[in-house]
């Protein structure tokens, strides 16, 4: 109902701003002069949909032109409520930037509350302070795909952390952060071997220990913290890490690993870092 209202009210703002407005049989729809190009047509169809505001122009102008002839941007076609902030802050708990989480869910990515862009500075790992001090007490790091489910880790009181729009989004410069980690990265109905092994590679050469753990009990299109709301708890995930077997790695990427040993022990196998 409130996005409804908030539509209801932005229909009604572009209307007031464009010009020999016709309404059409509906209420939620009506004709106007295009403002992006020049006649006196009533060539531009605007229409209130269940989810979104529609803007279509006869002579093929994009929606995008048309707002902007009227002081708006395509933003406003989409109404959402802001969910949570998710901060990333540094070692001295500033924020460097934040995640932000609206409904419907979609993400945006700030500075600030005036800055909405992030290409200008370098980003920093989700719970910097806890990943930290897990790399010096020499305990294992949990890497997973989003904030809310870094949140849910870091509520097992665990050294959860995620990245920016996702591990796909990998920058050189997080390597700094995970020198020397124990990084267990946990699989679930999302976050798939595939994408887990790109990452492992990008932290291959820093990290003194790479795992890649499927979680137990999830179907496909669940994650984490739908493991967490089917009663996930801190001890079964130590548990799992624990129990994991690693496989063997495949003889050709070995060969790109120049800085990785074997060590085998017993039932057990772990890639490490070569420190020599």
């Amino acid at each position: 109902m409130l996005n409804e209202s908030i539509l209801r009210e932005r229909f009604e703002i572009i209307k007031s701003r464009l010009q020999n407005v016709l309404v059409s049989y509906s209420p939620d729809t009506f004709k106007a002069r295009c403002p992006a190009h020049d006649d006196d047509v009533e060539s531009v169809q605007v229409t209130l949909r269940e989810d979104k505001i529609g803007i279509h122009c006869k002579e093929k102008c994009n929606y995008k032109d048309i707002l902007q002839k009227i002081g708006l941007d395509s933003s406003f076609l989409y109404p959402q409520v802001l969910e949570k902030v998710y901060p990333y802050l540094d070692l001295d708990q500033h924020v460097r930037h934040e995640t932000v989480r609206f409904k419907p869910k979609s993400f945006r990515h700030r500075i600030n509350t005036i800055n909405w862009s992030i290409e200008e500075i370098e980003l920093i790992p989700y719970n910097l302070t806890g990943i930290t001090k897990a790399i010096q007490n020499e305990e294992a790091i949990f890497f997973v795909n989003g904030e809310k489910d870094a949140d849910n880790g870091i509520e097992l009181n665990l050294p959860f952390t995620t990245i920016t729009q996702g591990i796909n989004h990998w920058q050189h410069y997080y390597d700094q952060y995970f020198q020397d980690a124990d990084i267990v990265i946990l699989l679930d109905g999302k976050l798939g071997e595939d994408q887990a092994s790109k990452l492992g590679s990008k932290l291959s050469s820093v990290a003194k220990r790479i795992r890649m753990v499927r979680l137990s009990n999830v179907l496909e299109g669940e994650d984490f913290s739908d493991w967490i709301d089917k009663g996930g708890t801190q001890e079964q995930l130590i548990e799992l890490v624990q129990n994991h077997q690693e496989k063997l790695p495949d003889p050709a990427d070995l060969a790109l690993m120049p800085l990785i040993d074997l060590v085998i022990d017993v039932n057990r196998l772990t890639l490490q870092r070569n420190l020599s």
